[in-house]
């Protein structure tokens, strides 16, 4: 057994919601993103299958591009929201998408994700929107209709009302921009995990069941995320560690243990 699987807790590897998979499907995704990146065949592809490739248990290559390392991130991840979230009442899920975040994948190479978190942050300050936890992360989709990558934010809202919310509006008036939905009891497991997913599977033209984009339209995508960690990639409003923040995922953390005790949770306010 490796020392990976030893220092994890029984819990670790159990399904936190009942529609997840578990790590060997991300075993077989990296192998898929592999075999896509070799196919490729460009030099900073190759370089990116050989790190993913070398990714191993007692040393993980710590990229979110490696979808076993998003898989050990995404529950040390909602570990932590389980417990800065736990007091608020009401939580709410929104999913923003702005009519400008449509790209061709080649425009991936220059997307500034720190300019888009600053973005959204002074846009929250701007609408009076204070004492709110917030956190979330952003995801990219490919759409094979407009044949374009989609950015949006997963964001959880904590100790907050609708009307709190709806101030954004000044910012996304269309409903299909901004959706809010109220997280029921039993699914912040599951909703928690929407921020810091990896995948860049896109519904098809004919509404079957998403699919994996061309290896070049892939490998875009698998290009921006190796180039953050996942601390980059996540948003955060008024949530702190004592000793630094919530979400920096550090590779020790994916090679020995996906708990975070050291270091205990609290409030900015």
């Amino acid at each position: 057994m490796s020392k990976l699987m030893e220092d994890l807790d029984v819990e670790d590897y159990m399904p936190l919601f009942k529609e997840e998979r578990d790590i060997e499907h991300a075993r077989k995704e990296n192998k898929a993103r592999i075999r896509t990146l070799r196919k490729v065949g460009k030099k900073k592809a190759i370089a990116l299958a050989n790190k993913l490739d070398k990714c191993q248990p007692e040393d993980k290559c710590g990229s979110p591009a490696c979808a076993e390392c998003n898989w050990l991130a995404r529950r040390l991840h909602t570990r932590q929201m389980r417990r800065i979230f736990k007091m608020s009442a009401k939580q709410f899920h929104v999913c923003i998408v702005p009519i400008e975040f449509y790209f061709k994948p080649r425009a991936l190479r220059q997307i500034n994700v720190k300019r888009l978190k600053d973005t959204l942050r002074k846009q929250i300050a701007r609408v009076g929107i204070k004492r709110v936890l917030i956190v979330g992360g952003i995801e990219v989709e490919y759409k094979f209709k407009r044949k374009r990558m989609c950015l949006h934010w997963h964001l959880i809202f904590g100790n907050c009302t609708k009307g709190d919310i709806e101030k954004l509006r000044r910012y996304y008036p269309n409903h299909r921009e901004m959706k809010k939905s109220p997280i029921k009891p039993g699914e912040e497991n599951r909703v928690y995990q929407y921020g810091i997913k990896n995948s860049t599977f896109g519904k098809n033209p004919h509404n079957r069941k998403p699919k994996r984009p061309y290896p070049k339209i892939h490998a875009e995508h698998l290009y921006l995320l190796d180039r953050h960690t996942f601390h980059d990639l996540m948003f955060m409003r008024g949530v702190r560690f004592n000793g630094g923040k919530l979400g920096i995922i550090k590779k020790s953390d994916l090679d020995q243990k996906t708990r975070n005790e050291k270091r205990p949770l609290r409030k900015a306010f």
